[in-house]
């Protein structure tokens, strides 16, 4: 197994104890996970009688604090863009399913609403790591801040 792949195996595997943990905590019904591991969404959650498709982060290196001086939340252009061929792909069940991004910091989680019409959003083009993986490569990515007012939900654990 390359070191790039275990690297991704494992970031899944903190998502999805993240987001369980989350579940269990508001007692929702199970998290199903995205069915590839390269799939635009991480999975699907229900709430009541809505059904979200759901995004994960888990940047435990990183405070809340630290995150907000740096200009806060953000998502990138490429992930909007693949929530949005997702959702055309499969017309039928996810056109109008509501959007999650869950933020697992190490201090706190933040839940905003998104919405994968990329005219919405305010994009910047900013120099950021390339991925978890390449810590030290840094590149160009447009990128959105997110509001507070698309903030859902802040929960400090």
């Amino acid at each position: 197994m390359s070191r790039s792949y275990k690297h991704i195996s494992e970031r899944i595997n903190q998502e999805e104890k993240a987001i369980n943990w989350f579940i269990q905590e508001k007692g929702l019904d199970p998290f199903r996970p995205a069915k590839t591991r390269y799939s635009a969404i991480d999975g699907l959650m229900m709430s009541g009688l809505t059904e979200y498709l759901v995004e994960i982060k888990v940047r435990k290196r990183f405070h809340s604090d630290i995150i907000k001086t740096m200009g806060g939340a953000y998502v990138e252009f490429k992930k909007v863009e693949g929530i949005r061929r997702f959702q055309h792909k499969w017309q039928k069940n996810y056109l109008k399913m509501p959007i999650l991004y869950f933020n697992f910091f190490s201090d706190c989680l933040e839940i905003y609403r998104l919405t994968s019409d990329p005219t919405k959003y305010k994009w910047e083009l900013k120099m950021l790591q390339k991925d978890d993986y390449h810590t030290k490569l840094k590149e160009y990515k447009f990128v959105s801040f997110l509001n507070e007012s698309n903030l859902i939900e802040r929960i400090y654990y």
